[in-house]
């Protein structure tokens, strides 16, 4: 896994690289092998000091909440979707996947996850925004999770991770049955 720094905060992690390959010749060498990755995943800094919650003892007033939101959807579009594009050799459109999201505090008191969706959904708009995708229907992009971490090294960032969904998985409607385990 290799993993390249540049601009504002933000890293490249590519499964298929070897040490020391930068993204532009991990880009190169998989260029035409569309199918050559099954993961990948983008890490970025927090644009703003905390993430948007839907919790209601943190609310705040719907002007600061629009801007944090907008803050997060430009993160989605200039950060993950640019080093999505990078990573799949500068193919703008992504195949059908499962988006998944680690958000990583710098300590203390953890959120609930399903409480950062207000975080969640402007990072896939912004990525859908960008590109990556025509739309954020289940058809199109599944949703892989959110999980909580804790670091006081790497505090106030957030992996993206995509995942290529298989051909079976793409196929399948997902409709739970009753009584199934």
């Amino acid at each position: 896994m290799s993993t390249e720094r540049g601009g504002a905060g933000w890293a490249l992690f590519a499964p298929n690289a070897t040490v020391g390959e930068t993204i532009g010749g991990l880009a190169r060498r998989l260029a035409g092998q569309r199918d050559a990755w099954s993961t990948l995943t983008v890490a970025a800094d927090w644009p703003v000091e905390t993430p948007l919650t839907l919790n209601r003892a943190t609310s705040t007033h719907w002007s600061v909440k629009g801007g944090q939101a907008a803050a997060w959807r430009d993160t989605g579009r200039l950060v993950v979707a640019r080093s999505l594009h990078a990573l799949n050799s500068g193919v703008r459109g992504l195949p059908l996947a499962e988006i998944g999201y680690q958000f990583v505090y710098p300590g203390g008191r953890l959120p609930d996850p399903d409480n950062l969706a207000a975080c969640t959904k402007p990072l896939l708009d912004g990525m859908v925004d960008a590109g990556c995708w025509p739309d954020d229907t289940a058809s199109i992009v599944r949703n892989g999770g959110v999980r909580v971490v804790s670091s006081l090294v790497h505090g106030r960032q957030v992996l993206v991770r995509v995942r290529r969904l298989t051909h079976a998985e793409a196929c399948s409607t997902g409709v739970w049955e009753a009584g199934a385990a």
